[in-house]
């Protein structure tokens, strides 16, 4: 397997191939959940953040509209157009990740770019049109079909949700995704979580 420089933020420190991406990160919930140990406690902690996906969506929300000064962003998506998008990607989006759709659509604060869907053609494969480039990624980059592509890292690869695992409320992990044959690395265990963290940065 080839081994691919990244950077190593993910609070879990969880990496794993594309093979084994979904059974690894249930199993390691899973154990956590039970009470298990040798994780740590600093990934017990990221476990109880897994159902706070709209919350702190809501919360990434509050931020962008108190910055809207270096804030750009699409506007609202009606909820048929997010399910015509669902249709095309043969997946379901994940509860936060769609809630941040309908209410901004795409777009970018203080220089950090989220891929949504835009009010024109959403299968125009130029970010951030999430739904165009993961199309395109699949086709010429090997992206496994259970990952949407929602940002780049500015490094040559991409943030994207894992849909294959949900937790008990929908939610997907963020990754970040080198390309197929690299390991992979959590970053976030919703979209709502990753969300908030990038607009904190954006408004330091």
């Amino acid at each position: 397997m080839q081994k691919c420089s990244k950077r190593f933020i993910s609070a879990t420190r969880v990496s794993f191939t594309s093979i084994r991406m979904r059974f690894r990160l249930e199993s390691i919930v899973q154990h956590l959940r039970l009470g298990g140990s040798g994780i740590g406690e600093t990934a017990r902690k990221t476990l109880h953040r897994c159902h706070m996906g709209l919350i702190e969506l809501k919360e990434a929300l509050r931020l962008i509209h108190d910055n809207s000064a270096i804030a750009d962003f699409e506007g609202e998506i009606t909820a048929d157009r997010v399910a015509s998008a669902e249709s095309l990607l043969g997946l379901s989006l994940p509860p936060s990740y769609r809630e941040f759709i309908m209410r901004l659509g795409c777009g970018n604060i203080g220089g950090h770019e989220f891929y949504g869907i835009l009010k024109g053609d959403c299968t125009c494969a130029v970010a951030p049109n999430a739904i165009g480039v993961t199309l395109r990624q699949r086709m010429i980059g090997g992206l496994p079909e259970s990952l949407v592509l929602v940002s780049d890292n500015g490094a040559g690869g991409w943030y994207a949700i894992e849909t294959s695992t949900r937790d008990s409320d929908g939610e997907s992990p963020v990754i970040e995704w080198w390309g197929a044959g690299c390991d992979s690395e959590i970053v976030a265990l919703d979209f709502g979580s990753f969300l908030l963290q990038r607009v904190r940065e954006a408004c330091e």
